[in-house]
């Protein structure tokens, strides 16, 4: 009998949540317990809107009975061009050694699911990027060409030095320099009396009335009910604030945020920006406010998302500067079946790496 009559590879069920997580806390002399495992499976899987009841959490390779592999599958919900479409984000793929030339069976498995939606891969692993790259996958193009960073604290921190710290340069298309022509100075506005900003820990329903306003901005973006809006970042909760901002209790739009550290410095790093982009004062007021904060946490910098190039200029003028990023590891894999290719140059994702 061959090896490959005894290994086998089979979907992850709700019942390996326990040998699974034991599994992966004991890889390599893992730092994680199983505690820490029990906890993402529940994120991944069981709390995460995206998922339902035939939604593949995963793969797993055993042997007779021992699991010696695993590959993760994450579903996320995506608007396209006005319907909702599932996609799905590969995390943890771990193997044992012995078992290592069975690891592309998992990852074949997971890309055939995949084949009539994205598949994204945002912390990669030397062997994962290859593999990525090798199955034409693609760095996400509107996540990663750049970043728009403000800088708050001047003295320890310079513009040059944060490029050359993080592997950025900056954009060398003069449409993105501080003060570009395309927005002009009196379009910009000068307050915020229309809204209040107020600090929550949850959305509620007043976001869905947010989202069916406005989800028609994008091509192709990701869902934005106040269940997903919980859900982003809810794994760090402690240190999840959503940034709302009302006018007579009704949302208008929100940046959901945590303080981290990136190297030396400390950021508030913003994983999802939203707002009717048509309406330049909310977009201003957020992108002020959450300078604002980040002076108050005496934070280095503020990081937003790309959300697109014509908010470069407005942004400019609080001091926020787009930044090429050459050091991205996040790569999105376009099924060959995928009908929404069209769609790519118009979206927008929320950065939900953390997550995964």
């Amino acid at each position: 009998m061959s090896q490959n009559d005894i290994v086998k590879l089979r979907a992850v069920e709700l019942t390996d949540y326990g040998h699974l997580a034991l599994f992966l806390s004991e890889f390599e002399h893992g730092k994680r317990n199983t505690t820490f495992w029990l906890e993402k499976f529940c994120h991944w899987w069981d709390g995460n809107p995206s998922f339902c009841r035939d939604t593949p959490r995963g793969w797993l390779i055993n042997d007779n009975i021992q699991i010696v592999g695993f590959l993760g599958c994450v579903p996320h919900t995506l608007m396209v061009d006005g319907l909702q479409c599932k996609c799905y984000s590969a995390t943890t793929w771990r193997v044992l050694k012995k078992y290592r030339r069975h690891s592309n069976r998992l990852a074949f498995r997971l890309v055939s699911h995949s084949s009539n939606t994205l598949l994204f891969a945002t912390t990669l692993s030397p062997h994962t990027r290859k593999f990525m790259v090798a199955r034409h996958g693609e760095k996400i193009p509107w996540q990663s060409n750049y970043r728009l960073i403000s800088i708050i604290c001047r003295d320890t921190l310079r513009r040059t030095n944060i490029a050359k710290k993080f592997g950025m340069f900056e954009h060398p298309n003069p449409a993105y320099s501080v003060f570009p022509s395309r927005i002009e100075p009196n379009t910009v506005p000068s307050s915020c009396t229309r809204f209040s900003c107020v600090f929550l820990k949850f959305a509620d329903e007043r976001f869905d009335v947010l989202w069916r306003n406005t989800n028609h901005q994008f091509g192709l973006t990701t869902v934005r009910t106040f269940s997903f809006i919980n859900w982003l970042g809810a794994y760090d909760l402690d240190s999840r604030n959503i940034l709302t901002l009302t006018q007579q209790d009704v949302v208008y739009g929100y940046a959901i945020f945590s303080i981290k550290k990136v190297g030396d410095y400390r950021c508030l790093f913003v994983r999802d920006f939203w707002t009717d982009f048509r309406d330049l004062e909310a977009v201003f007021c957020l992108a002020s406010e959450l300078r604002s904060h980040g002076k108050f946490q005496k934070c280095d910098f503020v990081q937003l998302p790309h959300i697109g190039d014509e908010f470069v200029g407005l942004l400019s003028f609080l001091g926020y500067r787009a930044i090429l990023d050459q050091s991205t590891n996040e790569y999105v894999k376009i099924g060959t079946h995928c009908p929404w290719v069209r769609f790519l140059s118009n979206a927008y994702i929320s950065d939900f790496a953390s997550d995964i």
